[in-house]
């Protein structure tokens, strides 16, 4: 049986191997752990965990995109089975994220698959790529460097000190 409790915990992570670390043990009685919203900030492009469960369930990755409204699933429709007390390694990886869920539900036939340990394995912040030049800032360029290829050629052919023209 799923508790509906929402708890919010803040727990700062820094770029690199912070190795931090949430545990929910239902033998102290409390095992109501089922899901988890990880919002570092800044964005990152790079995530890799750990979870062990309780018992045997099902482990629903999402993510959500720098600059988009909602969530989108990184594991395969119906999510990934995963063993009792089985420390499985997750990595979500690819364009800049400003989040990922990780959300667990019970495999058919188990009552309580709570989340016993949750572990930060490592984080690679990210940010968006500095936008390319568009075609006229390249054109721009050329045609300035063209203009002091030529006048450097007109100087010498003078016979006067190019830096002098040019300056």
């Amino acid at each position: 049986m799923q508790s509906d409790q929402i708890t919010t915990e803040a727990i700062h992570i820094t770029d690199g191997a912070g190795f931090a670390a949430i545990s929910d043990s239902p033998s102290a009685g409390t095992g109501n752990f089922y899901s988890l919203i990880i919002d570092p900030t800044p964005d990152f492009n790079q995530y890799m965990f750990s979870i062990a469960l309780a018992d045997d369930g099902i482990v629903s990755v999402y993510y959500m995109l720098s600059g988009g409204s909602g969530w989108t699933l990184a594991t395969p429709t119906g999510g990934i089975a995963q063993n009792a007390n089985a420390n499985k390694t997750y990595l979500v990886q690819g364009d800049v994220m400003t989040a990922i869920m990780v959300s667990v539900s019970c495999q058919q036939g188990v009552t309580s698959c709570p989340i016993t340990l949750f572990k930060q394995n490592s984080i690679t912040l990210g940010s968006v790529p500095a936008p390319l030049p568009e075609p006229a800032t390249w054109a721009m360029m050329l045609l300035g460097f063209g203009g002091m290829g030529m006048a450097l050629r007109r100087s010498r052919r003078r016979g006067k000190q190019a830096l002098m023209q040019i300056a």
